[in-house]
């Protein structure tokens, strides 16, 4: 990106905060996409709003310049379809600009479509909510440890978060330097930098 990259992606995510809650996107009679696309632009509201406050908006603009986001994509989706999709800003500090096929890191966001996906094969009978976990992945297993010696780690319990596996903060990579691959990541290997994924209590308890 050419700048400081954690405090860039805290203020991508702050700002993707205010751009998801946007009020009012298009809600009159007969508005065109267009329309709805302008309103979320103008129309932006605080994820969190104070008692008595007053109901003000903010446009999309001032607020990346505010923040210093460098790029922001947004998609609508309406009646089942593509209403709108539009990028702003640029890819690097002097590089090409955004626009609606440009890649970024979808972290957290992730979490919800996978769950619809993992939901979609339960309810087509190919995964059993229940079922230790370990029984559905190839590539790489859940360690056994201490933890895991009387019970095993189910697929609702890493769907409800209730799994065991030891939280930590997601690290942000500098795409100029070395990405570590999934399997990386999971066993904590360079150029990973966050520890390996392992059970740290009890499945089921916390």
């Amino acid at each position: 990106m050419g700048m400081d990259v954690n405090s860039t992606l805290r203020a991508m995510v702050a700002l993707t905060v205010c751009i998801f809650v946007a009020a009012n996107a298009g809600t009159q009679t007969g508005a065109s996409s267009k329309q709805r696309l302008e309103d979320v632009e103008d129309h932006l509201i605080r994820y969190v709003v104070l008692k008595n406050a007053k109901g003000e908006s903010m446009r999309l603009a001032p607020q990346m310049e505010a923040m210093h986001v460098p790029a922001v994509s947004m998609a609508a989706i309406r009646d089942g379809q593509l209403d709108w999709a539009q990028a702003y800003g640029v890819t690097a500090l002097g590089g090409a600009r955004a626009n609606p096929r440009t890649l970024f890191g979808a972290a957290s966001m992730s979490k919800p479509l996978t769950a619809v996906g993992v939901l979609k094969l339960v309810e087509e009978g190919k995964v059993d909510l229940d079922k230790e976990v370990n029984h559905y992945l190839k590539r790489w297993k859940i360690p056994d440890n201490a933890f895991t010696s009387e019970k095993k780690v189910t697929v609702r319990e890493l769907l409800n978060h209730t799994s065991g596996i030891g939280t930590h903060n997601g690290e942000l990579y500098d795409p100029g330097q070395p990405i570590p691959t999934l399997l990386q990541m999971l066993n904590g290997e360079k150029p990973a930098k966050s520890p390996p994924v392992q059970v740290e209590a009890a499945p089921g308890t916390k």
